[in-house]
């Protein structure tokens, strides 16, 4: 069986944890995500093999969702990705007035992570979309430092950008800081709030690896799982390792294009 890297739209926290606990028992790493809005965010910025979704879900909101993810496939050259449905209901009435249904598949709870994981590797299979992609290399899909993106971002405010470099090196040691000793005392609620802190400020640097990893912190720590936080941990350090010299090279660049008084 592959490890698989899933994204969980679901609207009730105790139905994503129990799903996303499963799936994680199986060895498969879980993004989740509230609502569409995040999901969507989420998709901006990482790689999956599959999406489940909670079939609860308000249809205008699904349809909502599943144009974006089609407009990101398409910007992005990815592969369709498959969609399944999760639904408490019996199959006959789960499939009732959805001829137009987004998701490849809808599976009946109680969810099997078995069931589910064959299900996604036939469709995969199907649309010509090996899911067979390791979690822990998810990151490094995604570039470092994206420099003309940083600078199209600050409206070529030279000034502007080495400010933000200088606060993010100021502040991110101390966030990082914090986050080990939350990490440490298993304060997962506040290990959640300093990673969505943290990759706000690499969102703006346009650092999309270590962004894409912070998110996967988060969402770790959001679902109180040890395991996958230090495992996502440990990944972001070295993302922000090999981040910090291409930072310091920009605003060394940056700084020397500045007019001198």
């Amino acid at each position: 069986m592959h490890a698989l890297r899933f994204l969980l739209i679901h609207g009730d926290a105790q139905g994503a944890s129990r799903i996303s606990s499963l799936l994680a028992a199986a060895q498969h790493t879980v993004i989740v995500t509230p609502n569409i809005v995040e999901a969507i965010e989420a998709l901006y910025i990482e790689r999956f093999d599959a999406i489940v979704l909670d079939a609860a879900l308000p249809p205008a909101e699904v349809a909502e969702f599943a144009a974006n993810l089609r407009r990101i496939e398409e910007r992005q050259g990815l592969a369709r990705i498959p969609v399944v449905s999760i639904s408490a209901e019996s199959g006959a009435d789960m499939h009732a007035g959805q001829e137009n249904a987004v998701w490849d598949e809808c599976l009946r709870e109680p969810l099997d992570a078995a069931v589910l994981t064959d299900a996604v590797t036939r469709l995969a299979q199907a649309i010509g979309n090996p899911a067979a992609r390791p979690s822990n290399n998810a990151g490094s899909e995604f570039p470092v430092l994206e420099p003309e993106e940083f600078e199209e971002q600050m409206g070529g405010d030279r000034e502007l950008m080495v400010e933000i470099i200088d606060l993010f090196f100021e502040e991110g040691q101390r966030q990082m800081a914090e986050m080990r000793i939350t990490l440490a005392n298993g304060n997962f609620g506040q290990l959640s709030r300093l990673a969505h802190t943290i990759k706000g400020s690499l969102g703006s640097l346009r650092a999309p690896r270590a962004r894409s990893r912070a998110h996967e912190l988060e969402s770790a720590a959001g679902a109180g799982d040890a395991s996958r936080c230090r495992q996502s941990f440990a990944a972001f350090e070295q993302d922000l390792i090999e981040l910090e010299p291409e930072l310091r090279s920009l605003r060394e660049r940056v700084a020397g294009q500045l007019p001198t008084l």
